[in-house]
């Protein structure tokens, strides 16, 4: 059977000094950690991340009405550029959208939550129980709340729906002229599937 590792634990976020410890340094942890410390900033936070950054190597993008004011107020320290709208393209349609789009690049995330909170790379975690972290060495993390959010631990594909996007950088030889994203260029070639452009 297929499930989502989804531990929660009991938070005590009543004392004054909380100690806790977030394995795993992607958006979500990432956020956490920030935003508790932002509001008890004696709290004791540390990150077990297994790579040498937090945040990956991404870009995530949202339109405004994707998110409540309350909810806005979380991201919008991390947004890396705003637009004040957005363009589609179709084979014989095209339109732009007055609506403000954001993009959060994951060097913001990485930069604005190491500033704030103590964080362990490289590390390979090898277990995880309410109280305590133990990594691969046999070294072990305690905290009164342990978050796991490592996501995905098993899942069956077919239950699955997704999209593939393949993201390149280029460096051109002249400015591009575009002062507004595109979120769909489908005037390609579809190739017995849905393709398009996003840049």
């Amino acid at each position: 059977s297929s499930r989502r590792r989804h531990t929660r634990f009991k938070c005590d976020w009543s004392s004054d000094v909380c100690s806790s410890d977030l394995v795993g340094g992607g958006l979500a942890n990432s956020l956490l950690a920030y935003w508790v410390r932002q509001r008890q900033p004696q709290s004791k936070i540390l990150i077990v991340e297994q790579s040498d950054r937090l945040g990956g190597n991404h870009t995530w993008s949202f339109h405004q009405s994707d998110l409540t004011p309350q909810e806005f107020s979380f991201i919008e320290p991390f947004v890396s550029k705003k637009w004040d709208g957005y363009s589609v393209f179709f084979p014989k349609y095209s339109r732009r959208l007055p609506t403000s789009y954001y993009s959060v690049r994951s060097e913001e995330i990485h930069q604005k939550v190491l500033s704030q909170v103590e964080v362990e790379f490289d590390t390979q975690i090898v277990g995880v129980a309410p109280h305590n972290v133990t990594e691969k060495s046999g070294r072990q993390f305690s905290a009164k709340c342990v978050i796991d959010g490592r996501g995905f631990m098993v899942f069956n594909p077919e239950m699955v729906a997704y999209q593939k996007f393949v993201g390149l950088d280029l460096e051109l030889k002249e400015p591009h002229g575009l002062n507004e994203p595109i979120l769909m260029d489908a005037t390609c070639p579809q190739n017995q599937s849905f393709r398009f452009f996003y840049c």
